[in-house]
């Protein structure tokens, strides 16, 4: 993590570890918010239709993830702040950022300042 990227909360930190912070940060945009069955990584193999191979389409990142948090019912956090600065990154403007994350767009931009 660089002195400027947020923390990643809770489980998304421990999919940062193995499969990397831009693994982590689309499992955050695409599942945050949610309570989410993740399987064991042998389940999850025999099931590519699984939301997480969709979201990282790294088959072996998402076999990773498994094997490290899988096996039962895992709450993805949002990481509003965390998703902000990495969208800014990617060169999304603020009323954008908001509109994807739900917030409003003095909180984006207050995110994307480091505040």
């Amino acid at each position: 993590m660089t002195a400027d990227a947020p923390a990643l909360p809770g489980v998304l930190a421990e999919i940062a570890e193995v499969a990397g912070r831009d693994a982590a940060i689309r499992v955050a945009l695409e599942l945050g918010g949610a309570e989410t069955h993740l399987p064991k990584a042998r389940y999850l193999a025999q099931h590519p239709e699984h939301p997480l191979f969709r979201v990282l389409t790294d088959a072996s990142a998402a076999l990773r993830v498994a094997e490290r948090v899988g096996g039962g019912s895992v709450y993805i956090p949002m990481a509003h702040r965390a998703c902000a600065v990495h969208l800014a990154a990617a060169g999304e403007a603020a009323p954008a950022i908001a509109a994807r994350l739900g917030i409003a767009v003095t909180t984006a931009r207050r995110y994307m300042r480091g505040a």
